[in-house]
């Protein structure tokens, strides 16, 4: 809309705008009258100097860049931080490593030393002898301390030219020369805004992170190996690829997979019969997890927590699941009611059982509420839940009923599904009640009236 030489469009912004004009090609007159008519209202540019608004033009033209880059090039705004801290980690080749166990192995850090000031002095030379460092303006790493006093320049001078003494050990080894120079030259080209300045720094933090690893208790690799195959034994019946869903090694009888198979069976069992799986209740035995990943089990573990009169804490804990996964727009209205029923000590409906260090945390986490403030509440009565309530479920009629049903079903119909076993298709059924119902039309009074 300007026709100044300084903010012609660009080809892709061109590209945009024909794109714009074709969308809004019935109202483009209207969209570029009001455009101009909030420029002319807010255009204060004469009322400034030249040279702020050449300013105000960049910061303008600075601002799109970031958030509306070019086509091919990376939006700043999407880059995901944590990776960029990650990759800011100093990372060593294997000469550090061999300098690190150099110096704890009781030799010393004189050959270390040494090692580093032979790889300094083999870098290339400029013509008046100076080596040249990996970047210009940098440093090098201050090694008197390891040295024993000598800078890096005097000990290369006497490892390179003086006979080896009987109190240092000689820098004979070119290994080790090699390492320590690719080292420094990628410890030096290590990308990252975390990079230590020194090497002694560096050698420090992962001592300590080497000792912190050392302090942990560390299983046994065959009671790791032991714990896996009990694991794989106890889930390996409800994988469907290593036991397949109504085959013969399949335990429970389900119905075949509906992905191999031309039936779905599998998927309708539940609403045809009215009853439930073996392998689902199976699974709610297995773990608490599963029964409350199944809305079903969630509905049985209600209707028994009800009649117990703890049916508050399965409704607060999934109330806090809903609160964690809700729009940003209403959570302010889900943690005021969650508190008004589950929380307020004074006037709640249905106050749920949470210790006095519990509520404090989340007292304190109210006064700025978001979608964690009731976090820890959640995982405590989930805890109460999984270690009360749930071994009480498992001993109850509600569940006993169920898994003496599910089995009757089973071995009633056998290992075949229930509309090729024992018992009368559903499509079968359904076409003896068209039958019927043909047979009574036929035989209705309408049917033999005279004509």
């Amino acid at each position: 809309m300007q026709n100044k030489a300084h903010l012609e469009l660009e080809d892709f912004e061109a590209e945009n705008l024909a794109k714009l004009q074709k969308m809004f090609s019935r109202k483009w007159e209207f969209v570029f009258m009001q455009a101009e008519a909030q420029y002319k209202t807010l255009r204060v540019d004469k009322k400034r100097d030249r040279q702020e608004r050449q300013i105000l033009d960049s910061q303008e033209r600075a601002f799109w860049d970031v958030h509306r880059p070019v086509p091919g090039c990376v939006n700043t705004t999407e880059v995901d931080f944590r990776k960029l801290s990650r990759s800011g980690r100093p990372k060593y080749s294997s000469g550090g490593h061999a300098a690190l166990a150099a110096s704890t192995s009781g030799i010393g850090c004189t050959q270390y030393s040494q090692s580093v000031a032979a790889a300094h002095a083999s870098l290339p030379s400029t013509s008046n002898g100076s080596a040249t460092s990996p970047r210009k303006n940098d440093q090098e790493p201050s090694t008197s301390s390891a040295a024993g006093g000598d800078s890096p320049s005097t000990s290369a001078a006497t490892a390179t030219t003086s006979a080896p003494s009987t109190s240092t050990p000689p820098v004979t080894s070119i290994a080790s020369t090699s390492n320590a120079g690719s080292f420094r030259n990628n410890y030096y080209a290590r990308p990252g805004l975390r990079r230590c300045t020194q090497v002694q720094d560096t050698l420090k933090l992962e001592i300590c992170q080497l000792n912190s690893r050392l302090s942990k208790n560390v299983l046994r690799t065959s009671k790791v190996v032991e714990n896996y195959l009990a694991y794989y034994e106890q889930r390996r019946v409800f994988d469907p690829l290593l036991t397949p869903p109504g085959s013969q090694a399949d335990p429970f009888q389900s119905q075949p997979n509906p992905w191999i198979n031309d039936t779905v069976d599998f998927w309708q069992h539940d609403k045809i019969t009215g009853d439930i799986q073996t392998r689902r209740l199976k699974l709610w035995e297995d773990s608490f997890e599963e029964l409350l990943a199944d809305s079903l089990g969630r509905e049985t573990l209600q209707k028994f927590l009800d009649k117990e009169y703890s049916g508050e804490n399965l409704r607060f804990w999934w109330e806090v699941q809903k609160l964690r996964k809700c729009s940003s727009r209403m959570v302010p209205v889900m943690v005021t009611e969650i508190y008004n029923e589950f929380i307020d000590t004074n006037a709640a409906t249905s106050p749920v059982n949470v210790d006095c260090k519990v509520m404090e945390v989340t007292e304190d986490n109210l006064k700025n509420p978001n979608r964690w403030s009731f976090d820890e509440a959640a995982d405590h009565i989930y805890c109460l839940m999984k270690n009360d309530s749930y071994q009480r479920f498992l001993r109850s009629e509600i569940y006993r009923d169920l898994v003496s049903t599910s089995r009757k079903k089973v071995n009633q119909k056998g290992p075949k599904s229930f509309l090729t076993g024992n018992l009368p298709s559903f499509s079968n059924a359904v076409r003896t009640n068209l039958h019927v119902g043909q047979q009574g039309s036929s035989c209705s009074p309408t049917s033999n009236a005279p004509q």
